[in-house]
């Protein structure tokens, strides 16, 4: 995991320039230091989905979500029509 001031030195460093990154040193609790360097990430565009492939994304979404919704009602129904039998010598 990364310390707070670690975190908060990294949100609070100027942003760095197109092949120059920033670096710096950060002092920690009880004597410890961690050197920080924050560099540019080149951007990738995604790529474009087609309308049709979109679409498709959004029925099979919708399809998920209505058959998760059977599913959990019929669990309910399940539970609600169950009779439950307590055998009270299990416990002994």
């Amino acid at each position: 995991s990364v310390s707070a001031q670690v975190l908060q030195a990294a949100f609070a460093a100027r942003r760095p320039q197109a092949g120059k990154p920033v670096v710096q040193a950060v002092t920690l609790d009880e004597a410890r230091g961690a050197a920080l360097i924050v560099q540019t990430q080149a951007r990738v565009a995604p790529a474009a989905a087609t309308n049709a492939e979109l679409q498709a994304k959004r029925i099979s979404d919708a399809g998920q979500r209505s058959g998760q919704g059977d599913v959990a009602a019929y669990i309910l129904e399940l539970r609600r029509k169950a009779e439950v039998e307590k055998n009270p010598a299990a416990f002994d």
